[in-house]
C-alpha cells in the first residue's frame, strides 16, 4: 500500500518535473497579469464612485469600467476555479502536503478576504448614509430657501413695477383731455412720470404699434411690440400684464389707458441680471435633486451592485494570492516527502531541488540532500 502510494506521487513528480518550463512560467506570468488587472480596475471603479460628485459619476466611464470589471471577474474566476479543483482532486488523492496545502489555503484566504469585506461593508454603509446627507431635510431646506429667495426678488419685481405703471396710467389718464391732442406736451408728462419712478423706458402706443410718446431708451419695447398680440388681449380687458422673461435682464409692465382711444402704456425696469442668471441656477439644480430624489432607491440599489462586483473582484484576487502563497511554501514540503518516500522504497538517488541561500526550507532540501549522498 505505501509503495503504491510512493509510487504514484512519485509519477506525479515526475510529470510535473517533465513540464515544458516555458509554458509553466508563461502560464503564471498570466495569471499574475489578471489578477494586477483585476486589483487595478476595482480600485479605478472605487475611485470613479467615490470621488464623483452627489449627482453621480460619469455613466460612460462608471458602465466601461463595469464591463471591464465583469470580464476580469469571469477570467479571474476560472483561474481560482481552475486552482481550487486542483487542490481538490489532490486531497482526493492523498497526495503528499494536501492536507496542509488545504489548511494554508484557508488561513491565507480567510487573511485575504476579511480585510475586502470589511472594505465594502464600510463602503456600502458610506454609500447608504451619503445618499441620506443627500437627501437629508437640511439639504431639502435650504434649496427650497434658495427658490424661494429667488422667487422673492422676482416677486418683488413684478410687484414693485405693477404699482408704477398703475400710477403712471392714473397721472396720465387723469390728464388725458389737456394731453390727447398735444404730443409734445404728452412726451413731457410721461418722461417726468417715469424719472419720479426711476423707469428708464415708457412708452404710449395704440393696437396698430403707432408709438404717441416714449421716454428713455425703448428701442427694444418698440421693436416688440408686433409679439404683444396676446398680453395687449389681456389688458384689454382690464388686467396689468408683467412680462419677464429668463434670458432678458428686464421685467416689463403693460396696461390700458382707460381715457385713451385704444391707447396702452408699456414701461420697463433693468433687473440685476447676475441675480437672475444664479435664479435660474437655483431652479434648474433644485429640479435635478428633486428628480434625483425620486431615484434614490435605484441610484443606491445602482451603486450596491457595482461595489458587489468590485467586491468579489477584489475577492477572487485575493483568494488567488492566497493560493500562489500556499502553493509556494507547501510545494518544497511536498517535494520532501515524495522523495522520502523513494528513499524508503530503496531509491537513494532521491534528490529535491534546493532554493535560495537564505530560506529555511531551502536549508531543509539541501541537509536532506546531502543525507540521501552520504547513503
Amino acid at each position: 500500500m505505501s509503495d503504491s502510494s510512493g509510487s504514484t506521487m512519485a509519477n506525479e513528480a515526475h510529470i510535473e518535473s517533465t513540464a515544458p518550463p516555458r509554458l509553466v512560467q508563461w502560464a503564471r506570468g498570466l495569471e499574475l497579469t489578471l489578477a494586477l488587472a483585476a486589483v487595478g480596475s476595482g480600485v479605478l471603479t472605487y475611485a470613479a464612485l467615490t470621488g464623483s460628485s452627489p449627482f453621480g459619476p460619469d455613466p460612460q466611464t462608471v458602465i466601461n469600467l463595469l464591463l471591464v470589471d465583469l470580464v476580469l471577474l469571469l477570467l479571474l474566476g476560472l483561474v481560482v476555479s481552475r486552482r481550487l479543483v486542483r487542490l481538490w482532486m489532490e486531497r482526493r488523492r492523498g497526495s503528499a502536503g494536501s492536507h496542509l496545502h488545504t489548511r494554508m489555503v484557508k488561513l491565507f484566504s480567510v487573511v485575504a478576504v476579511v480585510p475586502t469585506i470589511i472594505v465594502a461593508v464600510f463602503s456600502v454603509l458610506f454609500l447608504n448614509f451619503g445618499v441620506e446627507g443627500w437627501f437629508s431635510e437640511r439639504v431639502r431646506t435650504a434649496l427650497d430657501a434658495s427658490v424661494a429667495v429667488a422667487e422673492a426678488y422676482s416677486k418683488e419685481h413684478r410687484n414693485q413695477i405693477r404699482g408704477e405703471v398703475l400710477a403712471m396710467a392714473g397721472a396720465l389718464n387723469r390728464q388725458a383731455g389737456e394731453l390727447r391732442n398735444d404730443p409734445a406736451r404728452l412726451r413731457q408728462v410721461l418722461a417726468t412720470e417715469a424719472a419720479i419712478r426711476n423707469i428708464p423706458e415708457a412708452i404710449i402706443f395704440q393696437r396698430n404699434s403707432t408709438v404717441l410718446a416714449r421716454a428713455g431708451l425703448p428701442f427694444s419695447m418698440e421693436i416688440g411690440l408686433g409679439n404683444l398680440t396676446a398680453s395687449i388681449e389681456r389688458a384689454a380687458q382690464g388686467e396689468v400684464v408683467v412680462l419677464t422673461a429668463s434670458n432678458d435682464e428686464r421685467v416689463r409692465a403693460l396696461i390700458r389707458l382707460d381715457r385713451w382711444v385704444d391707447a396702452y402704456l408699456y414701461v420697463g425696469r433693468l433687473v440685476d441680471a447676475d441675480v437672475l442668471v444664479h435664479a435660474g441656477q437655483t431652479r434648474s439644480a433644485v429640479a435635478e435633486y428633486q428628480r434625483l430624489e425620486s431615484e434614490r432607491t435605484e441610484i443606491q440599489v445602482r451603486f450596491v451592485l457595482i461595489f458587489i462586483v468590485v467586491a468579489l473582484l477584489l475577492l477572487l484576487a485575493s483568494v488567488w494570492v492566497a493560493l500562489l502563497f500556499a502553493s509556494r511554501l507547501i510545494n518544497p514540503v511536498s517535494a520532501l516527502i515524495q522523495a522520502a518516500e523513494r528513499v524508503r522504497g530503496g531509491d537513494l538517488s532521491a534528490r529535491v531541488p534546493e532554493g535560495p541561500e537564505d530560506d529555511e526550507v531551502a536549508s531543509l532540501s539541501r541537509a536532506f540532500n546531502r543525507m540521501t549522498s552520504q547513503l
